[in-house]
């Protein structure tokens, strides 16, 4: 549906890879809001593919208790990144 509504604006698209898991591919879709907006992203009339030189290894979250322990370890992680870093 996001695609359409790109060719159909006429500005171009961005599908751009952010991570991986061992079996699929996690992409986004980008449409510029209009033609400062694609300049400002580099796209051209059409459609752009990006994808980063390093694969970001990702992994399936299967379960809501799964999601609730990892959304406690990042809390965690960047309050004593927050701690560290305070002079």
């Amino acid at each position: 549906m996001r695609y359409h509504t790109g060719l159909e604006r006429g500005f171009g698209i961005l599908m751009q890879a952010i991570c991986a898991t061992p079996h699929q591919t996690v992409a986004s879709v980008y449409i510029p809001t209009d033609l400062i907006d694609a300049q400002r992203h580099l796209i051209e009339f059409g459609l752009k593919l990006s994808c980063p030189t390093e694969k970001l290894t990702a992994f399936m979250i299967e379960s809501s208790r799964e999601w609730s322990e990892l959304g406690h370890d990042i809390q965690t992680y960047s309050e004593r990144m927050r701690t560290s870093l305070e002079i």
